[in-house]
């Protein structure tokens, strides 16, 4: 392979910084990935849907959509732990469209469902 492709690499680069910064802010305050919407989660101008798709997973590792789910899960343990809103609140208000929809997600992420995590938690800061 040539190496005069080098420079090109260098602004894929620049642009996949550019492009996974303002996104992660977005995703993580529940901003849509439809079709369509993504320019609101951060995506420039003149970058399509697929390619903002592949430069935040180059950035980040996730795509899009599992970078958003892990945001959702951690701001889900934060309010489980606080204890000031019911688990269907915060389905709701980390963007899922139920409670049960909330409970699938967190036991195929975290490995247990959001009750039995909020007692172990409860469990070992009593201990």
């Amino acid at each position: 392979m040539d190496r005069e492709a080098a420079p090109g690499m260098l602004f894929r680069r620049s642009l996949v910084d550019g492009v996974a910064s303002p996104a992660r802010h977005r995703l993580a305050d529940g901003a849509s990935l439809r079709a369509g919407e993504a320019r609101g989660a951060g995506q420039p101008d003149g970058l399509s849907q697929w390619h903002f798709a592949r430069a935040f997973k180059a950035s980040t590792g996730l795509s899009p959509h599992r970078w958003q789910l892990n945001a959702r899960i951690a701001k889900a343990q934060q309010l489980l732990l606080s204890g000031s809103m019911s688990q269907a609140q915060i389905a709701l208000a980390l963007g899922f469209a139920e409670q049960s929809h909330l409970c699938r997600v967190f036991k195929q992420m975290v490995g247990v469902p959001p009750a039995a995590w909020q007692r172990d938690q409860d469990h070992l800061g009593r201990s």
